[in-house]
């Protein structure tokens, strides 16, 4: 299997750093639609960023991994078995009724699209008259200003 040429680039880490707003810009300028070309650009560089860790304790102040406490001595019960959670009938049930309003919620959306779309065909009448009524009025105006230089 042949492997696809590539160059090595240096970008200097205050770039790299600025490469999330560049591509939100671009985002928010061609509508959501981001070149991926463009996109697989910025994977790259934030997948070269060297990236450090650092701890900070309660107070604020960055800590080494030595001062970290060890969960077990902190907590020395075992992890919680997460399958004895699926057993559990009170989660099965939370987890029926969830799955069951779900499937309501699913069932009713062509319902609430036409209430939607009768909603803002409402509105849509609503606006029309309101702006003729507005339009006619300051015709109405301009007439009577007219009328009153004109005399």
């Amino acid at each position: 299997m042949a492997t696809e040429p590539v160059i090595t680039v240096q970008v200097p880490l205050a770039i790299a750093n600025a490469l999330d707003d560049e591509l939100e810009y671009i985002y928010e300028r061609l509508i959501g639609i981001v070149p991926e070309n463009i996109e697989a650009i910025v994977e790259a560089v934030r997948n070269a960023e060297p990236r450090r860790t650092i701890l900070v304790g309660e107070d604020g102040h960055p800590m080494s991994r030595s001062d970290c406490p060890d969960q077990e001595a902190e907590d020395p019960e075992p992890i919680e078995d997460f399958d004895a959670l699926f057993d559990d009938p009170a989660w099965q049930a939370e987890e029926a009724a969830a799955e069951r309003r779900h499937e309501w919620e699913v069932s009713q959306r062509d319902r609430v699209d036409a209430e939607f779309v009768a909603w803002l065909d409402d509105r849509a009448e609503q606006f029309e008259a309101q702006r003729s009524e507005w339009w006619n009025e300051r015709h109405r105006q301009l007439r009577a200003e007219y009328e009153a230089r004109n005399k």
